[in-house]
């Protein structure tokens, strides 16, 4: 099961239902992932066409709560600075995987690394005027690896 940085995700809707999905119980929340039936091709988010093959058939999949970073930027704004990143994901079938845009949770890039193991955590925020559940990228620290 994911973690969910903020208990009050229990009160809000997903950001983005195509890309994130809750179970039963409030706090487990996932990313969703597609994987074509035709290829095998496993995607981020809901689909009707694989990208690669073109084929129609697939089955939703739930991504798993681990993965590896890729690459990371800070981005500078007037109102604050904050890291945004890429990770990879799979869903524990073989050994594909797909590339996750999120937010990083970090003070400061120093504290990334390439291929860092990570986890995606969950998390409310405001966004576009509403309360909502979006996901994050965290990563492991040692003792969690």
């Amino acid at each position: 099961m994911n973690r969910v940085a903020d208990t009050a995700v229990i009160d809000a809707p997903p950001f983005d239902p195509a890309l994130v999905a809750c179970g039963h119980d409030a706090m487990d929340v996932w990313l969703i992932g597609w994987r074509c039936d035709q290829c095998g091709h496993l995607a981020l988010g809901e689909r009707r066409v694989c990208g690669l093959c073109g084929g129609r058939d697939g089955q939703r999949r739930r991504l798993g709560a681990e993965g590896e970073l890729d690459t990371w930027t800070t981005v500078v704004r007037r109102e604050r600075t904050y890291v945004v990143g890429y990770c990879y994901l799979g869903d524990g079938e073989d050994d594909r995987r797909v590339r996750v845009f999120g937010p990083v949770l970090v003070d400061t890039e120093d504290q990334l690394r390439r291929h860092a193991r990570i986890r995606i955590d969950f998390v409310t925020s405001t966004l576009r005027g509403k309360k909502c559940v979006h996901h994050a990228i965290v990563p492991l620290t040692a003792s969690e690896e």
